[in-house]
């Protein structure tokens, strides 16, 4: 199953997939769609019954929380290994999400920073309090000092 995320806000986000390719197994009787919290292993089930489409409404999210998402077919001989995981996705308000601009590093993380905290003269010599990313859209809350030179780039969507 391929999970993606789409229209996310500041508390929920929809999540989609495609149907498991089997002829072998029972047919789906419907989905269970779990969440993570980047930075931890703790999934935790959204919904109380299977969902039968493959499209579901995830709400309760935090605001500036980064989550990934998870699917489990259910059938009459049971439940499935969970799907792959989703990209991250940061539960944020869209406006803020265009104000965003992402700087890639040396290594797998990105920058993410507000466009107003690059402006007027703090790209002299000040050092910037960034937080960094696990991936491209992934708001984590770690602090680092980059006194670098980098391009940047727009967060858009993915």
């Amino acid at each position: 199953m391929d999970v993606h995320c789409h229209d996310a806000n500041r508390d929920y986000v929809i999540v989609t997939w495609k149907p498991p390719n089997t002829t072998k197994e029972s047919p789906v009787i419907g989905y269970f769609v779990d969440r993570c919290e980047v930075g931890t292993d703790n999934w935790v089930q959204c919904n109380d019954a299977p969902v039968k489409i493959c499209k579901y409404p995830v709400t309760g999210l935090f605001e500036g929380r980064s989550y990934t998402f998870r699917v489990r077919a259910v059938n009459s001989a049971g439940i499935s290994r969970p799907s792959r995981v989703s990209e991250a996705v940061a539960a944020l308000d869209p406006v803020d999400l265009r104000r965003l601009q992402a700087v890639h590093l040396e290594g797998e993380k990105d920058i993410v920073i507000y466009q107003e905290d690059l402006e007027g003269e703090a790209l002299g010599t000040t050092s910037f309090w960034l937080f960094l990313a696990e991936g491209f859209r992934a708001v984590i809350r770690e602090w680092r000092v980059c006194s670098s030179h980098v391009k940047i780039k727009p967060l858009g969507p993915a």
